[in-house]
């Protein structure tokens, strides 16, 4: 017998036994829904409705309680659109109403997975990656992620005040060609640069090494 085998063998030998334990889980009841949410658009509808109503539906519009699913007939499935049907204003809605994807037709389960994404990830999930996963568009894409970190965004955030310092500048590129033409600091040729403004808050405490606020903004957003 080899010495490193023998070495082994004796080691195996002294390693007191143990009964394996159990798994460690994740106990957050939105980890164990999400899968199935990404992958079922019913499940995603529901699972959404849970979040946003929990034990207690309403309508969106009036705040009645008094609501129902509507259901086929023959199957007792859910409607295809998944409807609901308010008795206190005779309104047919979804989920969707109120939310910001009421205007949206991409399914509640790519949505899913975008929330999903955009909060497990370290450095944030770009559009493309979306793309990939979903078999979106880019633009779908691109727009459910604006929409996302919209609504991931703080909402407390304060008002700029005190001393307030404003700056802009155009982000193109350098100027392709040089003539009357072109004004500086316009970047390219045909102006497609984009222009930006910042505001700044210079008024802190004076132990304090970190500005108070710093907003960038895109000129045509006001």
């Amino acid at each position: 017998m080899r010495l490193d085998r023998l070495v082994c063998v004796k080691y195996n030998d002294t390693i007191p036994k143990k009964k394996p334990g159990k798994v460690g889980q994740n106990k957050s009841e939105v980890v164990h829904e999400l899968p199935a949410a990404c992958a079922d658009e019913a499940a995603a509808v529901e699972f959404m409705e849970k979040r946003r109503w929990g034990d207690a539906p309403s309508c969106p519009r009036c705040e009645d309680s008094d609501v129902n699913q509507m259901r086929d007939r023959k199957t007792g499935d859910r409607n295809g659109r998944f409807l609901w049907r308010c008795r206190g204003c005779d309104r047919q809605y979804t989920v969707r109403i109120g939310t910001l994807f009421e205007d949206s037709r991409i399914p509640l389960r790519h949505w899913c997975y975008g929330f999903w994404a955009a909060c497990s990830s370290k450095k944030g999930v770009s559009a493309k990656q979306i793309q990939r996963q979903t078999g979106l568009s880019y633009k779908s894409a691109l727009f459910m992620m604006h929409r996302i970190r919209w609504a991931m965004a703080p909402c407390d955030v304060e008002k700029l005040s005190g001393t307030v310092e404003t700056d802009e500048t155009y982000v193109g590129g350098k100027p392709r060609s040089k003539g009357p033409h072109i004004k500086r600091g316009r970047g390219t040729k045909k102006l497609k640069c984009q222009p930006f403004v910042g505001h700044l808050t210079k008024d802190w405490p004076a132990s304090s090494h970190c500005m108070r606020q710093s907003v960038a903004l895109r000129a045509d957003d006001g």
